[in-house]
């Protein structure tokens, strides 16, 4: 009968797993890495998780950076961690028999490693290529060499890409920076534009207000100077005819005082006209 699979398991299981420097949880039907128990027991530099159900490592299974031997053989494991390459001090990995397409970027930082096994995967074409067959101690020492180079020149290729893309961001960005200095540009020239066109606006209604202000004076002026000449004209005339009245009355006084002399000197009955003119006379006056 099948083991019954694990997630977790206890210290206490995993020292009875341990002899010497290597601790052996080959073929315990472990479904998860028990990186925090692993991790008490840090002169274990040797560990055997071959033939479980590993399907992952978790991303702190890289916090074990004392390990220098790593068989993961006969598991389903379908990717590394990408911080992998933090178990600097690792000689020797076993990862034969897996699901893995591919090796992360960090595994070129294993400049330690010495042999390495990577047949029965489903690697791609170029890295399979690069791996060989490793069917003995030589082909895996090769594989390790030829691997780390490839990774290396993957991570640098990767590297130069990430380079590109951070100077093309870098230049998107400087492009969207200027294009909105552009538009902040643009928006305070329109900005200025209406300001002064309302300046001029202003300018030029506070000058036709000025003007019509000026021509209503004028017209107040010239009607002022029109009504002065129109009285000045009516005093005129009344003038003018106070004077005729003034030399007709004269005369008529002239004449009145010649006939009064006339009349005195012979006698009233000769001049029955003095009456009627002393009335006359009396009437012009009331009338000045």
């Amino acid at each position: 009968m099948a083991e019954k699979e694990r997630s977790t398991v206890s210290k206490e299981f995993i020292k009875e797993h341990i002899d010497g420097r290597e601790i052996d949880l080959s073929m315990c039907s472990l479904t998860k890495v028990p990186v925090k128990e692993l991790s008490s027991f840090s002169h274990g530099v040797v560990l055997d998780l071959s033939r479980n159900s590993l399907k992952s490592l978790p991303d702190n299974f890289a916090t074990l950076t004392h390990l220098i031997s790593l068989d993961l053989s006969k598991n389903s494991l379908t990717e590394l961690p990408e911080n992998f390459g933090s178990l600097s001090l690792l000689q020797r990995i076993d990862l034969y028999s897996n699901k893995l397409k591919g090796l992360p970027l960090s595994f070129a930082q294993l400049k330690q490693l010495k042999w390495l096994d990577l047949k029965g995967n489903l690697l791609e074409a170029e890295l399979a290529e690069v791996a060989g067959t490793c069917v003995d101690e030589k082909e895996c020492k090769e594989c390790a060499q030829k691997v780390l180079k490839y990774m290396k020149e993957a991570a640098a290729d990767a590297e130069r890409e990430r380079q590109k893309e951070l100077e093309k961001q870098r230049m998107l960005k400087k492009q969207e920076a200027a294009e909105e200095e552009r538009k902040q540009a643009e928006a305070r020239k329109q900005r200025a534009e209406e300001k002064n066109r309302r300046k001029e606006e202003y300018k030029k209604l506070q000058a036709l207000k000025k003007a019509q202000e000026e021509d209503i004076e004028d017209e107040e002026e010239e009607t002022e100077e029109v009504t002065v000449e129109v009285k000045k004209r009516s005093v005129g005339k009344l003038e003018l005819c106070c004077l005729i009245m003034t030399v007709i009355v004269m005369v008529v006084a002239i004449f009145l005082g010649f006939m009064v002399t006339y009349c005195y000197d012979s006698g009233r009955n000769r001049c029955p006209l003095l009456k009627e003119a002393m009335n006359v006379t009396g009437i012009m006056t009331y009338i000045m």
